[in-house]
């Protein structure tokens, strides 16, 4: 009844409620394979195509937002497909299944169960399941203005629906509805449970530093016990913060500025690295305010701002008395305030792009998405070492 429902007003709706694509773009590899369920027109779909996305498929029930479109966007894999039967695909088809303001539609307990056990299935081991639906913590059911059937859940019920699943990232944000009305929506990832189970054994394995979880060893003692490891695994932008919790804590940081990466340090190996961008004057040692260089040395990241103005950053603990003392003889300030940083709050869209250019006055940044992993593996007190 309900697909009826929307083909009556399939040329009337125009879908608004956002996905979190900054996470998505960052997780998911663009040569992946991506259900868009409940597509509606393929607003979704289109976006993705969009972004470089080149194997994305839409299924709905309702077959004039199919017909509408496959007019409006002749290039996508648009399909028609009964919620009455178990989706066309063999098991682990996909890579990716996004679902945005579908089971909000459903307002069936039972349905939407077996919508969840659907996508769990198609979906492939260790696959992601991105959702952005509206979210009342009071619970709503009702009728849209169009007639359609809706129900808001509550951040709890939307987790208990996909208790299946290991959540990676969740979070409640304003949004308005298609006429205009303030609501808000819970958007989340969720990671196929045995792909979970086999990285937390991974984890619960993991050797922790002699002293304890929150010991802090000098950067020699961190990298002196084997010496730095040549296979780093290279978590760009394509590898979200929502796994960092599956991290194991970083004993050292290293910067190697003639590469543009950091690197996280365990047991003397490099387990992790991230393109960085550098200041405007990147070559040598930082010498005095204003020179726009980043520091080369032995530092300590010693505290944190997660008010930042560059979506969290790590102070590092420039100048020391050397560094002031240099400054001091040729009469001038050694500046300070350098930090490990995301991008420019409100420019996180772009951090890919710029990254491509060192633009900041001397700080060490990353994309939004790796900074939030690095702000999670570094505690405070975490030695870093910047070399040329």
């Amino acid at each position: 009844m309900t697909a009826e429902i929307w083909d009556n007003v399939a040329d009337e709706v125009n879908f608004n409620l956002k996905i979190d694509r900054e996470r998505f773009f960052a997780l998911i590899e663009r040569q992946a394979e991506v259900l868009d369920f409940g597509c509606g027109y393929g607003r979704i779909s289109n976006e993705l195509a969009a972004c470089g996305y080149t194997s994305v498929t839409g299924i709905d029930p309702s077959s004039a937002m199919i017909e509408r479109g496959r007019k409006m966007f002749p290039g996508l894999s648009l399909m028609h497909h009964s919620t009455k039967a178990e989706l066309p695909f063999a098991d682990g088809s996909f890579d990716a299944v996004v679902a945005c303001a579908v089971l909000t539609g459903i307002p069936s307990s039972g349905e939407r169960t077996q919508a969840v056990a659907e996508i769990a299935r198609v979906l492939k081991p260790g696959g992601f399941f991105h959702i952005a639906e509206f979210c009342s913590e009071a619970g709503r059911v009702f009728k849209s203005g169009l007639g359609i059937p809706m129900r808001y859940s509550s951040a709890d019920e939307w987790r208990d629906l996909f208790k299946t699943f290991h959540c990676c990232h969740e979070e409640v944000v304003g949004t308005t509805t298609m006429s205009g009305k303030p609501e808000s929506s819970y958007r989340a990832f969720y990671k196929n449970q045995l792909t979970r189970q086999r990285a937390q054994q991974a984890h619960d394995c993991s050797v922790m530093p002699s002293g304890g979880k929150n010991a802090t060893p000098s950067f020699s003692s961190a990298v002196n016990r084997s010496g730095f490891g040549v296979g780093a695994y290279f978590a760009d932008t394509r590898l979200p913060a929502m796994l960092a919790e599956d991290l194991p804590q970083a004993e050292a940081v290293l910067v190697i500025k003639g590469e543009r990466k950091l690197y996280l340090l365990r047991d003397g190996e490099r387990y992790r690295a991230y393109p960085i961008a550098l200041g405007g004057d990147p070559s040598g040692h930082k010498q005095q305010e204003g020179d726009q260089r980043t520091p080369e040395g032995d530092y300590v990241l010693d505290w944190r701002n997660p008010s930042s103005a560059f979506h969290l950053s790590l102070h590092v603990s420039y100048p020391n008395e050397d560094d002031r003392a240099r400054a001091e003889a040729r009469g001038v300030s050694p500046g300070g305030m350098i930090m490990v940083h995301g991008q420019r709050n409100g420019l996180g869209w772009l951090g890919s792009l710029l990254q491509r250019w060192d633009w900041t006055d001397g700080c060490i940044a990353v994309t939004n998405v790796a900074m939030e992993e690095i702000w999670r593996a570094v505690p405070n007190g975490t030695p870093i070492r910047i070399e040329p």
